[in-house]
Formats: C-alpha cells, sequence, structure tokens
C-alpha cells in the first residue's frame, strides 16, 4: 500500500531522478517486465484514459487528472483507450534511506490521488520545464520542486484522509 509516511520517519536521498512528458499513440500496448524498470515512478495522466492490468490479474483504470504510483520492479501490462491521445508525465526515482538501502514508497501499482484541481500538473509543467532547459544547476532545482511536489501531495493526501475519517 502507498505510504508517503516514509518521508516523516526516515532520512532519505532521491537517486536516478528524471522528468518527462509523453504523448501515447492510442491503443499502443506496452508490457513491463520483472527487471525491466528499476526505479519507482510516478505517473500524472494529463489527458486521456489509461489502463493497467496487473500481475496478479487485477484491473486499474486512471483518467486525466490521476497520479498513478509504479513501484520499483513491477509488472504490468498496460494501454490508452483510442479517444483523446493519451498524455502524461512520468517522474522516476530511485530512493535510499541513511543505511543506502534502497526503499519504496509503496509495493503495488494505484492511484494516489485525483488531482481534479490540476495544481500537481502545473507543478509538473514547472519541474519539466527546468529539466528540459538543462541550465546550470537543474538537477538540484528538479529535485527540490520534487520534493515540494511530494510534500503537497502529502499534505493534501493526509487532509482527504481526515476528512474521512
Amino acid at each position: 500500500m502507498f505510504n508517503l509516511n516514509i518521508f516523516c520517519n526516515e532520512s532519505l536521498r532521491i537517486d536516478n531522478f528524471s522528468v518527462s512528458y509523453a504523448t501515447v499513440k492510442p491503443t499502443d500496448e506496452f508490457i513491463c517486465r520483472k527487471g525491466s524498470k528499476q526505479y519507482d515512478r510516478f505517473f500524472y495522466i494529463s489527458n486521456g484514459t489509461i489502463h493497467f492490468e496487473l500481475e496478479d490479474g487485477e484491473k486499474l483504470t486512471a483518467t486525466a487528472g490521476d497520479i498513478v504510483y509504479l513501484p520499483n520492479n513491477c509488472c504490468y501490462r498496460c494501454f490508452w483507450d483510442s479517444e483523446p491521445t493519451g498524455e502524461h508525465f512520468s517522474v522516476t526515482f530511485v530512493l535510499f534511506n541513511a543505511k543506502n538501502e534502497i526503499c519504496t514508497v509503496g509495493d503495488k501499482i494505484e492511484i494516489v490521488f485525483s488531482d481534479k484541481h490540476r495544481k500537481y500538473l502545473s507543478l509538473l509543467m514547472e519541474m519539466n520545464n527546468v529539466w528540459l532547459k538543462g541550465e546550470i544547476g537543474y538537477v538540484f532545482k528538479c529535485n527540490m520542486l520534487f520534493w515540494n511536489w511530494l510534500h503537497n501531495l502529502f499534505v493534501d493526501m493526509t487532509t482527504k484522509s481526515l476528512k474521512y475519517e
């Protein structure tokens, strides 16, 4: 289960960070096999609908505004609906704890937040622009923006959780 509390309890560092934007041709299938993605990822679905078929047979559908977490070394099959064209941002990273061990935020693919107001989209667009420009200190700035993104996500998820308790 996805748990951002790890960021409150551990001294962590981020490695192998990247951010990208992609337009996906509808109905193209992608299969992710064990060992092919040795990092955690967040997908922000900015347009369209993506369908995941997980290793255990479970199915998951994410639409525009959804933030999907994909753990390190997960296995899945996915495809996009035919209309509208699929678009997403992807943030990849590896987390290490103080003992230099890899740790993850969750153990399965799941939708962690629905961004109805597109707050996280604008933050990702800024992160992606900084990454693409590649100016002096861009990795440092992207890491700072990512920590800010995670902090906002943590606060929003905690606030949403408290409302329903």
